[in-house]
């Protein structure tokens, strides 16, 4: 009888409802910032967003969320059905996010929200309906909001600061969401390969001054950074990665991608000078950084 009861009580376990619930782990963060609490993501960590079908305990979790926060519906498959299981959602259409145009890629949807204005635009936006949701606590999400846009800005100084040595470089993008990654640091982006057309079959602008080839995090020893290094070398660039998809502070992975960028790794024979600055560089970021996160904890 003891055992009846037992499969009872598991069979009748509901799924726990979230308040606020973000269709991709990358605007996980992000919305935190604002809500205050942890938020739980739709796909699961390095997940293809393009293959990934929903299960039903993602359904259940739609449709119980007070607010389901979505990157854009019209380009990601599994984010057009959880649009259908609730109307309590913010979604790319509510954001006006500006969209930028990049050589190679043109007009770029991938990853918007990495370019601080729209970072800034969304949490406006995750403010202002979680305020209509829970109007006592509108004071609350104000202050937040406040908070990450004070944040962000310093974040945009010290990152001025630290890429200061590479501000006249060439990058290389190795794909549409790191376009976004370097673009956020005010850098320029010379070049980004499209994410459905190999490499090989992409012609890249000749280039006249230092450059550097960058990857994303999740390219590591896949057959894209094989390429990378193959262009690096070939282009005399550097080669360096960006953190596109990071579990740390949107500010903080600003931070991180400055330090990584203007100190990339050459494949041949640089000039002394070149390395002296470079290891400057190295010693201002790391002060840097440091010094960022003292300000945080003030």
């Amino acid at each position: 009888m003891r055992k009846t009861h037992t499969l009872i009580l598991i069979l009748i376990i509901p799924v726990v409802k979230a308040s606020v619930v973000v269709s991709i782990p990358d605007l996980e963060r992000l919305v935190e910032e604002i809500y205050g609490e942890n938020v739980e993501s739709i796909l699961p960590s390095n997940a293809d967003p393009h293959l990934f079908s929903l299960s039903y305990r993602d359904i259940e979790r739609a449709k119980n969320t007070e607010l389901l926060v979505l990157a854009n519906s019209e380009l990601i498959g599994f984010e057009e059905e959880l649009k259908r299981l609730n109307n309590k959602v913010l979604d790319f259409g509510d954001y006006n996010a500006t969209i930028i145009s990049f050589p190679g890629v043109g007009e770029n949807f991938h990853a918007y929200w990495l370019y601080p204005e729209n970072a800034v635009k969304i949490a406006s936006k995750v403010k202002q309906k979680l305020s209509e949701l829970y109007p006592e606590k509108a004071g609350f999400y104000e202050k937040n909001l406040e908070k990450f846009v004070e944040s962000l800005n310093r974040a945009k100084n010290d990152v001025n600061k630290i890429v200061k040595n590479v501000k006249d470089y060439d990058f290389i993008a190795m794909d549409p969401h790191t376009a976004y990654a370097i673009y956020a640091l005010s850098l320029n982006v010379k070049f980004a390969f499209p994410e459905d057309i190999p490499p090989s079959a992409v012609q890249l602008p000749k280039l006249k001054g230092e450059c550097i080839v960058v990857i994303a995090d999740y390219q590591r020893g896949t057959k894209i950074e094989e390429i990378a290094e193959k262009i690096a070398e070939e282009m005399g660039c550097g080669i360096s990665q960006v953190d596109v998809i990071s579990d740390i502070s949107y500010e903080f992975r600003m931070i991180l991608n400055a330090v990584k960028l203007s100190n990339p790794e050459f494949r041949r024979e640089r000039e002394f000078s070149l390395l002296i600055l470079g290891a400057i560089a190295v010693i201002e970021a790391i002060l840097l950084v440091i010094l960022w996160r003292s300000k945080r904890k003030t």
